[in-house]
């Protein structure tokens, strides 16, 4: 006869298990980059380069992950965070966890629809025309405070 805490731990393992597949069925895809000034196209794949900036008419110039996700309860909080470039872009140091998740806004979907959309920034008009962005870009996305993927891209335009 097993004890009451072999009992009580294989129980302990089963309700792990049985708690697994929610999360199990969550996906999170970095579908990939844009400078485009709106919509969730990407010009990139994650991991790309961007050779060319769609620049807006006004030498504006922008750049977005963008990414999918599906699984996810409805209002739960998911964060996106864009570093890296050129200094004069103000963004090379990788932000924390927790700062991410401050400012993270809330699934506009329910856990059976994918929902695409988009994080980035976008850069005033430089003095002599659009802001250099070129160099090397990186993204993570956080659900629940936790990081789920992260990605990167290349921009020499």
């Amino acid at each position: 006869m097993p004890s009451p805490l072999a009992t009580l731990a294989a129980a302990a393992v089963a309700l792990a298990f049985t708690a697994a597949p929610a999360d199990a069925k969550r996906s999170v895809k970095i579908l990939g980059w844009s400078t485009q000034p709106i919509g969730t196209t990407p010009q990139v794949k994650d991991g790309g380069k961007i050779r060319q900036c769609m620049d807006t008419g006004n030498g504006q110039r922008s750049l977005y992950v963008i990414f999918r996700g599906k699984g996810i309860a409805k209002k739960t909080r998911v964060g996106a965070a864009v570093w890296g470039g050129p200094p004069q872009a103000g963004s090379s140091a990788e932000p924390a966890d927790a700062d991410v998740a401050k400012n993270a806004f809330k699934w506009p979907v329910g856990s059976k629809k994918s929902y695409t959309t988009r994080y980035g920034f976008s850069f005033a008009k430089g003095p002599f025309g659009p802001q250099d962005i070129n160099g090397a870009w990186n993204a993570k996305i956080l659900v629940k405070g936790k990081v789920v993927r992260r990605g990167s891209v290349t921009v020499a335009c």
